[in-house]
């Protein structure tokens, strides 16, 4: 009870301090206010790219770092382009993945266990019964980002490994995001033209294909792992070399 309390008046302060804050700067949340702002960041953007590059790949690699900050991809797909925005996430998304990951293995292994024990039991044995396949598998399904890349840490999988299939994984939900955020009318036009700003048909299948993703690759997997075996799918090269022994010593 005295938890609860507590995240409630955590929750209210929170609030409370949002409210001030937006009560003592309300003028610069204007329409034309926020409109100007966005209009200098973006010339900004556009007369320094490779500056505006560098420092949004280091932005977005620091707010990787908190967790639930997913919708950060769109703002990003807004402001830099379909392109820059897609290399820019997919490539900080999984640095900071790794940055998680060997802090997990080399500096909060114990706390790590201890604090997951479940679920990092239940992704070894998953590891251990099908290999880097199923890691990739939780990546193209949106397990929880922050999650994974702690508790895999913990496991006996290879960093390359982590690498490859995070950096894979991540990226159809990456391109969506990165897709949805540069079909975003400006603050302008939105302010302009109200809800037509948005009927745009690449935004709208978007944002359609943002909440199916992960149930369209869900849906994919299964019938990958129902798939028809081969009839010796599932006979080891060992266990061919004695088959062949033993039908050469019949003959």
């Amino acid at each position: 009870m005295r938890r609860l309390n507590r995240r409630l008046l955590v929750v209210l302060l929170f609030i409370a301090f949002i409210g001030v804050l937006y009560w003592l700067q309300r003028d610069k949340f204007s329409p034309d206010e926020m409109i100007r702002q966005e209009k200098r960041l973006r010339t900004w953007i556009d007369e320094n790219p490779a500056t505006a590059f560098a420092a949004g790949f280091g932005v977005y690699v620091l707010v990787s770092m908190v967790p639930f900050t997913s919708g950060k991809s769109i703002i990003f797909g807004w402001f830099f382009g379909f392109w820059k925005a897609m290399i820019m996430i997919d490539f900080a998304l999984t640095i900071t993945a790794m940055i998680a990951f060997l802090f997990s293995r080399y500096v909060f292994l114990d706390v790590v266990k201890a604090r997951l024990a479940g679920f990092h039991r239940w992704l070894s044995e998953h590891l251990e019964r099908d290999g880097p396949y199923y890691l990739l598998s939780v990546r193209l399904m949106h397990a929880p980002y922050t999650l994974v890349n702690y508790t895999a840490g913990a496991t006996g999988v290879r960093a390359w490994t982590f690498w490859w299939t995070t950096q894979l994984g991540l990226l159809p939900g990456t391109v969506v995001c990165a897709l949805v955020g540069s079909r975003l009318p400006s603050l302008e036009e939105a302010y302009d033209q109200g809800f037509w700003s948005l009927v745009d048909p690449l935004l709208i299948a978007g944002l359609a294909l943002t909440a199916c993703l992960p149930l369209i690759i869900r849906f994919a997997l299964s019938l990958w792992k129902k798939r028809p075996q081969p009839p010796n799918a599932g006979q080891t090269a060992t266990d061919q070399k004695v088959g062949d022994r033993r039908e050469s010593g019949l003959q």
